[in-house]
C-alpha cells in the first residue's frame, strides 16, 4: 500500500497550541508515503486617541461586524464512491499518536496491487506471467487527530483562515481537514493513475524487475503530486499560508 499524508494545525481556545502536518513520502514509517501546521498569532492593534474629547453620543462612526462563532465542522461522509474508475473508500476520522507534534492528518492511500509471478527458459527470458499485471482500483481516505487536539480546535494556517473562511465561521481543523478530503477526490477525478505497461514476454528477468520498479515509481510521483495539489489549495491559502507560518517558527 501506498500512502500520502496530509496533516493541519490548529490551537485550541483551552489547550496549548499543537503544531501539525508532514509530507508523509519521505517520513512515514510506511514507504512511498506523502500528506502541515501553524501557531495562531493575534496582532496586537494600536489605538491612536485623539488630545480633544470628542463627543461620542453624536459619533456616526459604524462599529465594526462582529466576528462569526466558530461553526461545527462539516461532518466526515464516510462511504464508498467510484471517482473516474477507482473504488475509493473515505473512513470516519481517527485518533492516532501522530507524527511529531501535529494535530490532524488526511492521508491518500493508494491499492497499486501486487506484481505476478513468471515463467522463464534459458538465460531467464520471461515467456510467461503468472498472474494479470498489477492495477489500481482502489483507494483510501481518511482523517485522524492527535489525542491532544480535536476537530473543533481552531485552524492555524491555510483553509480556516481566509478572509472568506472566517466570515462564514469556518475556522476549525476539522474544516480545514476536509478541505483535504475533497482535494484528492478532486486529484483522482481529473488525474488517471499510474498503469503498469510494457511488454513482458521476452524481457529477461533483470528487465522484468526495471519495469515493476518503474511502476512503483510511477505511483510515488502521482501521490506526491497529489500532495502538491492539496498543499497549493488549501495550505498556500488565507493568513498565514504554510510557508508563512514555517518562516515564522524557523526564521
Amino acid at each position: 500500500m501506498v500512502h500520502t499524508l496530509r496533516g493541519s494545525m490548529g490551537t485550541s481556545r483551552n489547550s496549548p497550541v499543537i503544531d501539525k502536518g508532514t509530507l508523509c513520502l519521505a517520513e512515514s514509517c510506511v514507504p512511498g508515503t506523502v500528506c502541515r501546521s501553524f501557531r495562531s498569532t493575534n496582532a496586537k492593534e494600536r489605538h491612536h486617541s485623539q488630545v480633544q474629547k470628542l463627543d461620542t453620543s453624536k459619533s456616526n462612526t459604524p462599529s465594526s461586524p462582529a466576528t462569526p462563532s466558530p461553526q461545527p465542522p462539516p461532518p466526515t461522509n464516510a462511504g464508498k464512491t467510484t471517482v473516474n474508475g477507482i473504488e475509493v473508500t473515505v473512513l470516519a476520522d481517527g485518533t492516532d499518536a501522530v507524527t511529531g507534534d501535529k494535530a490532524s492528518l488526511t492521508s491518500l492511500v493508494l491499492d497499486k496491487g501486487t506484481t505476478p509471478g513468471y515463467e522463464w527458459y534459458g538465460k531467464k527470458i520471461i515467456t510467461k506471467l503468472k498472474g494479470p499485471p498489477p492495477v489500481i482500483n482502489k483507494a483510501t481516505i481518511q482523517t485522524v487527530y492527535n489525542p491532544n487536539s480535536k476537530p473543533t480546535d481552531i485552524s492555524g494556517y491555510g483553509r480556516g483562515t481566509t478572509t472568506e473562511d472566517k466570515k462564514t465561521g469556518n475556522v476549525t481543523i476539522g474544516f480545514h481537514e476536509s478541505c483535504h478530503r475533497q482535494d484528492f477526490l478532486d486529484y483522482i477525478k481529473t488525474n488517471v493513475t499510474p498503469k503498469f505497461t510494457g511488454k513482458v514476454v521476452g524481457l529477461t528477468e533483470d528487465q522484468y524487475k526495471v519495469t515493476v520498479k518503474e511502476y512503483f515509481k510511477a505511483v510515488d510521483a502521482y501521490l506526491n503530486k497529489a500532495i502538491k495539489y492539496s498543499e497549493q489549495k488549501t495550505d498556500e491559502v488565507g493568513s498565514p499560508t504554510l510557508s508563512q507560518y514555517k518562516a515564522r517558527k524557523n526564521p
